[in-house]
């Protein structure tokens, strides 16, 4: 049985570009079942018929037998005359979490091979953010229409004297991403890459906790390509990508400290219920055990935390220290794309280095 194919673009204002879009996509990949249009509020608006006021000038095909203009469905079912349209809007407030939410879904129905992507469409705020997610989730079938001329808003890639000046082409999610944004594809994949393979070691000991936070680490990895991508609100982004990782390693540091606790490693008299107090106790713990005075630090901490995490609570410490930050609005120091690398790299390394003692049955001995 032939298996489904679903096409996702972002939606676009333009009615004759995303004609001339469609075309393309029609001439080079065939017919699709689904399309799913990531709309924009505005993108959402121009969906049903495009104003007189747009000043574009369509040929007889974008007519109705009424000289209105078609709606945007209208449109698409003459290039795709059976194709289901699904259509989803995305807030300008957080693209960066509704894209993935919106994605998951037709990953999850259709499968990576039948799922295609293109970029030919919307702000580039947008795109880029969905590129972020398809390269993450290893979906192969990216596109995007590349123009041999630089268009206007009339210009119609239909047309006979275009014929030979476009070309719809595959992008390469290792070697092309600079046609999109600018964002390095070597950091994309390694960082990545990195995620999949931390969440898939801390599956083996603690599945729920991988679950809780993969959504968080993939979050914050494209609040960081995004604000690389020039964006006027580039602060915002960096501040946020920060802010998640940080609550992700104040949860690693609560189940550590009670596992240090309850293998006897840590004594406390009190419930210690802040993130602070339960950095300064593990903190001395590991400093006793480096101290070159101490001759007796072997039985101080467990032997599997000191061969794996002997430096872990001063990354912890940082990432303590950048969670408080940038979780007080009026902080006055100003982010910096180098403060969310530090983070994920920091983030990273610790949960490589606490995979093995985060399950909920492991003791520390």
């Amino acid at each position: 049985m032939t298996q489904k194919k679903a096409l996702v673009t972002v939606g676009n204002t333009n009615h004759l570009s995303f004609r001339g879009i469609l075309y393309a996509i029609k001439k080079t990949l065939g017919n699709f079942d689904i399309i799913h249009i990531l709309d924009s509020q505005n993108s959402a608006k121009e969906s049903s018929y495009i104003s007189d006021s747009k000043k574009i000038k369509l040929d007889s095909q974008d007519l109705d037998k009424e000289n209105n203009l078609i709606s945007r469905n209208e449109l698409i079912r003459q290039y795709f005359p059976d194709v289901e349209i699904r259509s989803s809007i995305i807030n300008d407030e957080s693209p960066q979490s509704q894209i993935p939410q919106k994605m998951i879904p037709l990953i999850k129905e259709f499968g990576v091979k039948n799922v295609y992507v293109d970029l030919s469409n919307g702000k580039k705020i947008d795109t880029s953010i969905l590129y972020s997610v398809v390269t993450i989730s290893r979906i192969p079938n990216i596109y995007y229409l590349d123009l041999k001329f630089r268009p206007d808003e009339n210009t119609d890639i239909t047309l006979n004297e275009f014929a030979d000046k476009w070309e719809y082409k595959p992008i390469e999610p290792l070697k092309e991403i600079e046609n999109i944004s600018k964002i390095s594809q070597i950091e994309l994949i390694y960082y990545a890459d990195n995620i999949r393979s931390v969440i898939d070691s801390i599956q083996l000991t603690n599945c729920q906790l991988a679950i809780e936070i993969q959504p968080t680490l993939e979050s914050s990895l494209i609040d960081y390509f995004t604000a690389c991508s020039g964006i006027e609100t580039e602060s915002e982004y960096l501040r946020r990508s920060i802010n998640g990782l940080g609550q992700i390693c104040e949860k690693v540091c609560k189940i550590f400290f009670d596992k240090l606790v309850d293998s006897g490693y840590i004594q406390i008299n009190n419930i210690v219920d802040n993130h602070r107090d339960r950095l300064n106790k593990i903190r001395g713990l590991f400093s006793q055990a480096r101290s070159p005075k101490n001759k007796n630090k072997d039985s101080l901490i467990p032997s599997l935390i000191r061969e794996r995490t002997y430096t872990v609570d001063v990354c912890l410490e940082t990432m303590v220290e950048y969670r408080n930050f940038t979780s007080h609005p009026d902080c006055p120091y100003s982010f910096e794309q180098s403060d969310a690398r530090l983070a994920l790299d920091l983030t990273l390394l610790i949960l490589e280095k606490v995979a093995t003692v985060l399950g909920d049955d492991t003791v520390l001995e």
